[in-house]
């Protein structure tokens, strides 16, 4: 392929889904949140992008296009009509791996990712400076960092991050979706980091592996338009609407509640369709940018060595949830849900299992990282 034909500026939001945010004039209004500077009437193909970000050769960026904005991007478009559209099984299983892809391929996937491998080295350097006595080796936490190694080393980071989010689509098939509809006036906004995660079942015990796609009590919300939000939960836990229809219906609570989320989870840029809205997303920015749901935390643990009969600590990251008292209008907790709340549990087990043995699988099989 010549670099004529190669596509040089490459989205990890992609158009399928800004094109449901756009206004009358069909452009986005943008907000870069840390500059403080507001971008009216813009072209959805110039933002959420970056010049060569996954690959040089296109295999990647041709895979996001073929193989998971595609196939999705048909269903965007009916849902957006009509909430109440037939889903197939196929176009379903389609929107979760749009989904899933969307969790790992931006910009704060990266950075969360390395900042999370960091952490990893710390502790375990702080774990063995002071299981040997060595307190003058304990290192400082800003001084262990690791970083994949040049550009090509950031881009294959990239595209192994994004592989991997996209195999953790099949952990997602045994929850339910619903679409969100809101009719109340006021447009849900996205942004540069638009799959939203809570669990609102472990709020209270906050337990590390909290933000695991795998966990009991999971829920999702990607929004794919400014009248319409995907939403995938855990039903054993979980009630939204009715089993009749595949629509929920939003309060203003409800999509101020989601626009605050999208503020939370976003890394530097906001879309919305007008310029009415400019004010809200200030207020918005002031009052919750910068104050994540997640952080990441450091874990340890003793386990006896059956070999030397000792105890040995084992140290790691995890993640720490912010309660931020989750009450959307369309969703009830079921009653048995209280038997989960004082341990951490996975849906299931056994496929969470095997979803981490197949991918071992395929990282062994891929070129090592520069």
């Amino acid at each position: 392929m010549s670099s004529e034909n190669k596509t040089r500026r490459q989205h990890y939001v992609p158009n399928c889904l800004l094109k449901g945010f756009v206004g009358s004039k069909g452009k986005i209004d943008v907000f870069r949140i840390p500059e403080n500077k507001y971008l009216p009437n813009q072209a959805t193909e110039n933002h959420f992008v970056q010049s060569w970000l996954y690959d040089t050769d296109n295999l990647a960026e041709n895979f996001f296009s073929d193989y998971i904005e595609s196939p999705a991007s048909p269903v965007f478009e009916r849902l957006r009509i009509d909430s109440n559209a037939v889903i197939s099984f196929e176009e379903r299983k389609n929107l979760i791996f749009f989904i899933a892809c969307q969790w790992g391929r931006t910009l704060q996937a990266y950075d969360e990712s390395v900042d999370y491998v960091s952490k990893i080295l710390f502790s375990m350097a702080e774990t063995k400076a002071i299981e040997t006595g060595r307190d003058d080796l304990l290192p400082f936490e800003g001084n262990v960092v690791i970083s994949p190694k040049g550009v090509e080393g950031e881009r294959a980071t990239r595209v192994n991050i994004a592989a991997q989010a996209v195999h953790s689509a099949l952990l997602l098939f045994d929850l339910e979706m619903k679409i969100l509809q809101n009719n109340t006036g006021r447009s849900l906004i996205v942004s540069d980091n638009p799959v939203i995660l809570y669990n609102s079942l472990y709020a209270k015990l906050n337990p590390f592996q909290v933000r695991s796609l795998t966990s009991r009590g999971v829920q999702l919300f990607l929004p794919i338009s400014i009248d319409k939000c995907l939403c995938l939960y855990d039903s054993a836990i979980y009630k939204y609407g009715t089993k009749k229809s595949q629509t929920v219906e939003a309060t203003l609570n409800d999509v101020d509640f989601l626009n605050q989320l999208q503020m939370r989870f976003a890394q530097q840029l906001i879309a919305y369709p007008s310029d009415k809205m400019k004010l809200y997303v200030a207020r918005l920015a002031n009052s919750y940018f910068g104050k994540k749901v997640f952080e990441a935390r450091k874990i340890s643990f003793s386990k006896i060595d059956k070999e030397l009969g000792v105890e040995r600590v084992f140290a790691g990251v995890g993640s720490s949830q912010r309660d931020i008292s989750l009450a959307f209008s369309f969703v009830k907790r079921r009653k048995k849900s209280k038997k989960y709340e004082g341990s951490y549990l996975e849906r299931n087990p056994k496929l969470s299992a095997e979803g981490r043995l197949d991918f071992k699988e395929i990282l062994s099989k891929t070129k090592r990282l520069p």
